[in-house]
C-alpha cells in the first residue's frame, strides 16, 4: 500500500515508478517479472482524502506498508 498526498514532492517523484511496477504486475512485462510479482497486489491511497480503519492516518508521506493476508507486516 502506497500512502501519498497530492502536495508531497517525494510522492510526485515516486508515483510514476509505482505505476510502472503496478503495470508490470498486471501483465505488461516479461514472464520472469510476472513470476516475481505473482500474487502481489499494489494499492495506493491519497492520505489527504481517505483514512483506513486499522491503519494509521499518517501525517507525512510517502509511506509504504505491506499486508499479508489482511494483516500489516
Amino acid at each position: 500500500m502506497f500512502f501519498y498526498s497530492k502536495h508531497c514532492h517525494g510522492c510526485k517523484k515516486f508515483g510514476p515508478i509505482f505505476e510502472q511496477i503496478t503495470r508490470m504486475s498486471m501483465g505488461s512485462s516479461s514472464d520472469d517479472m510476472k513470476e516475481i510479482l505473482k500474487g502481489i497486489t499494489f494499492s495506493r491511497m491519497n492520505n489527504s482524502l481517505n483514512t483506513v480503519e486499522g491503519a494509521a492516518n499518517f501525517g507525512y508521506t510517502p509511506v509504504f506498508t505491506y499486508y499479508k493476508k489482511g494483516y500489516k507486516q
